[in-house]
């Protein structure tokens, strides 16, 4: 746990976003949790040491909770195999960015991806997004990039197809479908 999410401090909205990261990392409900059930969570989060009561507090339940709710949270709940926070490393063709087309070369390629669950005809993948923004296609464009890559990342790492990628934008509670 980073030390920032355990001390006193003014909460900005990158920390606020980290602590929401955080609690969706940790939290793996059997069943659609209410606000009850995720307080009880985040309390335990604190009571642990895990995070500071500041981050605990501002934490949206109602997000966690919207979440749960929609129709990607319940298929996240329904899937047999979940993953959360997948730490990854993995060589990726340079040829598969817009501008190296002709290279040869290959890259180290490094990240965390929030969550990814399967089901039977494929793996959908979750990006966590707390940012602010006007509409969906916003969004897309700014993240398509980043989910690309991490399809590529899963579909390398486990020889399965990714079906769907979607960004959670925690803002709109609203699952933003990435195409193909």
């Amino acid at each position: 746990m980073p030390e920032f999410l355990k001390e006193k401090h003014e909460i900005n909205a990158a920390q606020r976003g980290t602590a929401i990261h955080y609690v969706m990392q940790k939290i793996v409900p059997s069943v659609e949790p209410d606000s009850a059930y995720v307080a009880a969570f985040i309390k335990k989060l604190t009571e642990n040491g895990e995070l500071s009561e500041e981050l605990a507090k501002a934490v949206d339940i109602s997000k966690i909770v919207a979440f749960y709710k929609s129709e990607l949270g319940e298929r996240l709940l329904k899937s047999k195999k979940a993953v959360r926070e997948a730490a990854f490393e993995t060589q990726i063709p340079l040829s598969s960015f817009e501008n190296y087309k002709n290279s040869n070369e290959t890259i180290l390629l490094q990240g965390i991806i929030d969550c990814y669950f399967e089901e039977e005809d494929g793996i959908v993948l979750i990006d966590y997004k707390s940012d602010y923004y006007r509409n969906a296609d916003e969004m897309i464009q700014k993240y398509a990039s980043q989910l690309k890559l991490y399809r590529y990342a899963i579909e390398k790492i486990t020889g399965k197809k990714v079906k769907e990628a979607y960004i959670y934008a925690f803002f709109g509670n609203e699952a933003i479908r990435q195409g193909g």
